[in-house]
């Protein structure tokens, strides 16, 4: 028999984008970051300040069974390296047939 997770709820809180009571947070700061910007000299020049580019929040800790939903709220801060934008280091998944949904709020 499949184990899947009972019915739950969570709530985001849309003025900050943070779910309420996160299992996990994860932040990542420019030094988490390096190499990541193609103005290596203005990346250099914001290390010693070291800002937090995002955070995300994970609703919960999915056990580890095929086919459970994982999800979790990013907050990525306003900020700039040179000319680009902060943004989210990126990652791949297991599974590339694997969808995501974003949805922006500001």
């Amino acid at each position: 028999m499949a184990d899947y997770l009972p019915p739950f709820t969570s709530s985001v809180n849309l003025q900050t984008g943070a779910i309420q009571n996160p299992a996990l947070v994860v932040t990542r700061r420019l030094s988490d970051m390096q190499g990541l910007y193609s103005d290596a000299e203005a990346e250099s020049a914001l290390l010693e300040e070291n800002p937090l580019v995002y955070e995300v929040y994970y609703g919960y800790n999915p056990p580890e069974v095929e086919g459970q939903l994982g999800y979790c709220t990013t907050i990525i801060r306003p900020g700039k390296v040179g000319s680009e934008y902060f943004m989210t280091k990126g990652h791949y998944h297991a599974k590339a047939d694997r969808a995501e949904v974003y949805y922006g709020l500001m």
